[in-house]
């Protein structure tokens, strides 16, 4: 892999040589067959809606999973994805052994700036790009008002004479999309289950960002952008959360000592099993069929199903170094400067591939 002195185009193609690394959105069904979907046009913003077939004929409360994707996807490749969630669910629906007490919509968006949404280029780039605080800032803050008009609103655009009625919402999201769901727990009281994929906690995204030696140059940081990085959470705020953060243990982008820090003030704020972290091995920066099953056992445990006061999930949680991970110095001093070096985050926006 990249070593200090290569260029970030260089670790980008070091990156997708490497087997770890590789994305694959075509193999998370879990072999259950394609859900239905529908497209909704919330005036510009185009939702897709999985499962509202499925549902027909039902009256229970309806919850609502929205699944954010990470920077450079685009919704499109997430469609696998959210039927394998809704298939994986009506599994558990059949054989858990639990009462079902909510039926399941699956949503997916583009985030701002991407796949239909496209506009401006140079906003998905990170290396060399002083102002890429200012840009993830506003793709943060962007992606959860998206979200949250989603949860105010699409209700009425699917049932508009309230045929249905939909009680909750739970937020997936993967890498970008991960950091969108740390903010919404956070700050929207509306999302207590959440399952933040190959991200880390919004208290420590902030420094990871302005990592000089990762980025190539001293971050324009202004006050209103320092606030929204580095202002400690309120105590307690993830007391009633119910959050399943789930990591590959090789990945190169957005490893989990970046979380080391904060993580354990986090879990501590919550009743044991209620917010716990799962790393799989031998994978890196991407979302696997293990974790897609992860988190829809999740979803059904704690917002589908009654009960979850027990976490019956085979996590795999490894062992961490004693670090915080806050500057570049204290990353190198314990090696993990090393397991970060490939930028990743600085895809080449040609595409629309990347993580």
């Amino acid at each position: 892999m990249a070593d200090k002195g290569i260029t970030a185009p260089e670790a980008r193609k070091a990156h997708y040589m490497d087997p770890a690394h590789a994305m694959d959105f075509d193999n998370l069904h879990l072999g259950h067959p394609p859900a239905s979907m529908h497209n909704i046009g919330m005036l510009d913003l185009y939702v897709h809606v999985f499962g509202l077939d499925e549902i027909a004929g039902s009256k229970l409360p309806i919850s609502i999973a929205i699944i954010g994707h990470g920077w450079a996807n685009k919704a499109s490749q997430l469609d696998l994805m959210a039927s394998g969630i809704i298939g994986e669910v009506a599994r558990l629906g059949r054989e858990s052994g639990r009462r079902k007490t909510h039926d399941l919509l699956v949503v997916t968006l583009d985030q701002r700036n991407h796949g239909q949404r496209r506009n401006n280029k140079d906003g998905l780039r990170f290396d060399n790009n002083p102002k890429r605080l200012l840009h993830m800032a506003t793709q943060l803050k962007g992606g959860k008002q998206d979200q949250q008009l989603v949860m105010d609103l699409l209700p009425a655009f699917l049932f508009p004479h309230e045929e249905r009625t939909v009680t909750d919402f739970m937020s997936v999201g993967i890498s970008l999309g991960g950091h969108i769901t740390w903010r919404l727990v956070r700050e929207d009281p509306r999302i207590k289950v959440a399952v933040p994929i190959i991200s880390t906690p919004s208290e420590t995204l902030g420094s990871f960002l302005s990592l000089v030696d990762r980025y190539g140059s001293v971050p324009v940081t202004p006050p209103a952008i320092a606030e929204y990085f580095f202002t400690p959470s309120e105590p307690g705020v993830y007391a009633d959360a119910k959050i399943l953060a789930l990591h590959g243990e090789v990945d190169r982008v957005i490893h989990y000592t970046l979380g080391h820090e904060w993580f354990p003030r986090i879990q501590a704020q919550a009743p044991e099993g209620h917010i716990v972290r799962d790393i799989q091995p031998d994978f890196g920066h991407v979302v696997t069929p293990e974790m897609v099953s992860k988190a829809a056992e999740w979803l059904w445990r704690w917002g589908l199903s009654e009960g979850g006061t027990k976490v019956d999930l085979p996590l795999t949680v490894a062992a961490l170094p004693a670090l915080s991970v806050v500057d570049g110095e204290a990353a190198a001093a314990e090696g993990v400067e090393e397991a970060l070096a490939p930028t990743v985050l600085a895809v080449s926006v040609e595409s629309d591939e990347g993580v």
